[in-house]
């Protein structure tokens, strides 16, 4: 499911090329790391 979610991302900033600022990576990576967090292996990582 979170691929997919990706995905659409993905499509979204090549079709928008002009809005790929800065602040839409640090909203990308921000979201990406929320997703990270609901699974077992990064959670233990971000919480430090």
């Amino acid at each position: 499911m979170h691929s997919d979610i990706i995905n659409v991302l993905v499509m979204f900033l090549k079709s928008n090329a002009v809005f790929a600022t800065p602040v839409v990576h640090l909203t990308l990576l921000i979201c990406l790391c929320q997703l990270q967090s609901t699974g077992p292996p990064n959670s233990a990582w971000l919480s430090s």
